[in-house]
């Protein structure tokens, strides 16, 4: 096997292995969220997107980046209770952001950390 190949091969075995990771732990933090704060979700998809750590539609599916399982659990956290307060809010409003801090009360600091250190995520 050639070094490019192995290296393609170990590079998809890693991310295959993170994606699965995601699914699971978001899966779960989804879970835990949903029951405290008292909010209804369709499904968990994990995606690979390049411009969002997450996403809601109005038919109550959530998106996932699966680079987030890298981040510390905190930050992980806040994607999740960030995208689940959009199932009742589906803008960043006041309403919206009161909902995040209710759970979220260090929610700035893990924005911060995104911006700061989000593109490093990005190295697979």
């Amino acid at each position: 096997m050639s070094e490019k190949k192995s290296v393609g091969t170990a590079r998809t075995l890693l991310v295959d292995w993170l994606r699965n990771e995601a699914s699971v732990h978001l899966n779960s933090r989804v879970k835990y969220f949903s029951e405290r704060m008292v909010i209804r979700y369709n499904q968990v998809v994990i995606k690979d997107t390049r411009s969002r750590w997450g996403s809601c539609s109005g038919k109550g599916n959530i998106n996932f980046n699966w680079r987030i399982i890298m981040a510390p659990e905190e930050v992980i956290d806040y994607i999740v209770i960030h995208e689940l307060a959009h199932i009742t809010n589906m803008d960043h409003s006041k309403s919206f952001w009161n909902v995040v801090k209710n759970y979220c009360a260090e929610y700035k600091n893990h924005q911060m950390w995104l911006r700061v250190n989000g593109e490093k995520l990005f190295f697979v």
